[in-house]
């Protein structure tokens, strides 16, 4: 079942789960700070299939990955995982997954 998997596929990451921002001082060199709260959770991680980008240096491949969660994630949100920080790209949808309802997010190495 669900727990099975979570348990032997699922990789855990730390959820860094946007709260808040201040407008920051630019008169000061203070930018827009986002406020984080850190905690640990377990996720399937997929990446997507080959994204290419291009920008202002050229061409350059996409880090994008599919993670469900049970938690759905929101968009301001990031994930520290396999040595890399990823910020969510849009809010989970949510699937069904052994009959349990699910978050299934897309995320961008940052």
């Amino acid at each position: 079942g669900l727990s099975s998997l979570m348990q032997y596929a699922g990789q855990t990451a730390t959820w860094r789960q946007y709260i808040s921002a201040s407008a920051g001082l630019a008169e000061f060199g203070l930018g827009t700070a986002l406020s984080f709260v850190q905690r640990p959770i377990t996720g399937i991680f997929d990446p997507v299939k080959a994204q290419e980008i291009w920008a202002a240096g050229g061409q350059y491949q996409a880090g994008d990955v599919f993670v469900t969660t049970y938690a759905p994630l929101a968009t301001r949100d990031e994930l520290q995982w396999d040595g890399d920080r990823y910020q969510v790209i849009q809010d989970s949808v949510k699937v069904n997954l052994f009959g349990t309802a699910m978050g299934r997010t897309v995320i961008r190495r940052a």
